[in-house]
């Protein structure tokens, strides 16, 4: 799990960086298997990325900030924290069962 700031958002994102190109692409296949459930207890819609040709793939929520605006800081703090915690909440259950699963493979 990551926390991005840069001058033109903020976002959260989990980011598959196995390895193996072919594991990332299971955990992804996996959790977007289950991308109704999953954004439904997010509240609200991800970005699915599988990014094809990269041997990474990412989940992620944004939010266009100015970045470069000191007065915002404290908001887009807040922001990351709360969203944060909301995606490692939700994701926490499916990629404790993919896990297992890999483990039991």
């Amino acid at each position: 799990m990551s926390l991005i700031f840069s001058k033109g958002e903020v976002r959260v994102e989990f980011y598959m960086s196995r390895p193996q190109a072919e594991t990332n692409q299971l955990v992804f296949d996996q959790l977007f298997a289950q991308k109704e459930q999953i954004e439904a207890e997010f509240g609200a819609e991800l970005e699915w990325q599988p990014l094809p040709n990269r041997k990474a793939c990412r989940i992620q929520y944004s939010r266009a900030v100015d970045g470069y605006n000191k007065d915002n800081w404290a908001d887009m703090i807040k922001w990351l924290v709360e969203h944060m915690t909301r995606l490692e909440s939700t994701l926490s259950t499916p990629l404790g069962v993919i896990r297992q699963n890999l483990k039991n493979q």
